[in-house]
């Protein structure tokens, strides 16, 4: 993200012993970006397929887009 909530709230999380969760995406000029992942969980246990991950294209906090983004 180009604007400074992610640090922000890592940093008032902290005080809580927690943090948002990352990933990194490869974008088609072989850069990597740092994303905001957005939690996800299986639904039926059962399954063995994984649930696919979920990535912020904009600042959930400002509202801001994600650098890279078209």
């Amino acid at each position: 993200m180009s604007c400074e909530c992610m640090k922000q709230v890592n940093e008032k999380l902290a005080s809580h012993n927690g943090r948002l969760a990352t990933g990194f995406q490869i974008s088609a000029d072989m850069g990597i970006r740092m994303r905001l992942l957005l939690a996800t969980e299986k639904l039926d246990k059962k399954k063995r397929k994984p649930v696919p991950s979920v990535t912020a294209s904009y600042c959930p906090f400002c509202g801001t887009k994600a650098e890279g983004q078209a």
